[in-house]
Parts: C-alpha cells; structure tokens; sequence
C-alpha cells in the first residue's frame, strides 16, 4: 500500500530542535526530515537511491531499499 504522510504537528517543533541540536544542516534536514516521517508514519520500507542517508531508520525497524530492490521484491511477492 502506498501513502502520503507528513510530519504530524506536535512533532514539528520537536523536530527542528533536534535537527539544531545535532547540528543536521544543509540537505540532510530534507533527509532527517524525511525518515521522521517514515518512522513516525509507522513506514516498513522506504525506497531511495541513496540508502546511507536513511540508514538511521533501520535502528527503528524500516527497511532501506533501492528502487530495482524494491521492484524485484514486489514482482517475486
């Protein structure tokens, strides 16, 4: 199943202040920003070209695919 999800309001501010706290800049905010989504959304995959900036999701139980992973999968499911 596929949806769209956003970061839920009480978690916005939360958010930004960890990103400031860690010091996440630049376009890893988009990132960070991104997986708290998945994680929060209670996501079992997230589908990117770039797998080591969503690394940190995996601690939480989320897959981390690449799409030709992802398509190989869904056409064995």
């Amino acid at each position: 199943m596929f949806r769209v999800e956003q970061l839920p309001a009480e978690a916005r501010s939360p958010f930004f202040e960890a990103a400031v706290r860690e010091r996440v800049a630049g376009g890893r905010v988009y990132d960070a920003h991104i997986a708290e989504v998945a994680h929060l959304a209670g996501a079992s995959v997230v589908v990117t070209d770039n797998r080591r900036h969503f690394s940190v999701l995996m601690k939480h139980g989320v897959r981390v695919l690449r799409a030709c992973e992802f398509i190989r999968e869904q056409r064995r499911g």
